[in-house]
């Protein structure tokens, strides 16, 4: 560190980033250092007592992310030179500091702060991240839980050989967001629309549609056989097709769905042109939604996430923030192994 002094005064609404203060170095110390000054040139003075709280919740933040870094956890350190990862700092800093202090609200800003470390300085998840770290302390439990299903349901698939995996897995990992018992009023979904986190939609995106589309090959009626055969000018690729799961005298695309073919399709040597074919055989002839929904009904707890799903989030759409938010909540809770990406 420097022993030059610098007194400098920020606008209403700015962050100094003390640049010429800072000779940066690689060490946690450091980084420590930094994050300290950026806390004390920037935070308004408050009453004793009030500032008293809320620098003991920055330090408390600034402790929990010196833990991770003393674990590796990232591999740019360097980038905490950067103007923009000072700023993310200090708006974590901030906003917990300013929040009742509860420890999962640390944890997730830590959480998406180190996200954010990790980007490259003017990449667009770098903006992101940095919008979300400003979001986060402005939100609640129940708001996490709404961007989680939202994004459990919009963006992860699960791998599996039957439908019976599909809906265990989704019922645990639904059962650790608690969707059942969070409050989804509509006072909740307009703040999550006025911070940018979801947007509302003129129509309705039903689970069961959902479902349908990430695995459509659960929900197949089945190809004829002869028409194959014409397809295919009596040379079908046995590697291509398996009995159909919903009707044995009939033959469907072996593969779940697209995201499936893409990753097996290297181990062949289809053409790209055979590649589009395949694609729509794989959506061909599906059940109609209101068939998967009476599938999907038969499962107990899926019956009463339809009818929540129904109810309060089939309109609402996520934004790039509601999705880094929720990203970095469901790593928090489900050991995410997906990294993130739009």
């Amino acid at each position: 560190m420097s022993d030059t002094t610098q007194k400098t005064k920020a606008g209403d609404n700015s962050v100094i980033v003390q640049a010429g203060i800072v000779n940066m170095g690689s060490s946690i110390n450091d980084i420590r250092e930094i994050c300290q000054l950026i806390w004390d040139t920037n935070f308004p003075k408050l009453q004793q007592e009030a500032a008293k709280v809320a620098c003991a919740r920055a330090e408390d933040l600034i402790s929990c992310l010196m833990e991770g870094l003393g674990k590796d956890r990232f591999t740019h350190l360097d980038h905490f030179k950067w103007p923009r990862v000072q700023n993310d700092l200090f708006e974590a800093q901030k906003g917990f500091a300013l929040s009742d202090g509860n420890n999962d609200l640390k944890l997730l800003l830590v959480d998406c702060v180190s996200k954010a470390i990790e980007e490259d300085e003017f990449s667009f998840n770098s903006v992101i991240f940095s919008e979300a770290i400003k979001t986060i302390p402005k939100l609640r439990k129940n708001h996490f839980q709404i961007l989680a299903i939202l994004y459990f349901f919009y963006r992860l698939q699960i791998r599996a050989t039957s439908l019976d995996i599909v809906i265990t897995r989704t019922e645990e990992e639904v059962g650790k967001i608690d969707i059942l018992n969070a409050d989804c009023s509509q006072k909740h979904m307009m703040l999550l629309e006025y911070l940018n986190c979801i947007k509302v939609t003129p129509f309705q995106n039903r689970l069961e549609n959902i479902f349908r589309m990430k695995y459509p090959g659960f929900f197949s009626n089945g190809l004829d056989q002869s028409e194959m055969d014409s397809k295919f000018q009596n040379n079908v690729p046995k590697e291509l097709f398996m009995p159909c799961v919903n009707d044995s005298s009939k033959i469907q695309v072996r593969f779940l769905n697209e995201d499936a073919l893409k990753f097996y399709a290297p181990n062949y040597s289809w053409t790209e042109g055979e590649i589009v074919e395949i694609k729509k055989l794989i959506q061909t002839n599906l059940q109609p939604e209101n068939e998967v929904r009476l599938k999907l009904e038969q499962y107990p707890l899926m019956k009463d996430i339809l009818k929540v799903w129904d109810k309060d989030l089939a309109i609402n759409q996520m934004t790039s923030v509601g999705q880094a938010i929720a990203h970095t909540y469901l790593s928090m809770i489900t050991k995410l192994g997906a990294e993130f990406s739009l």
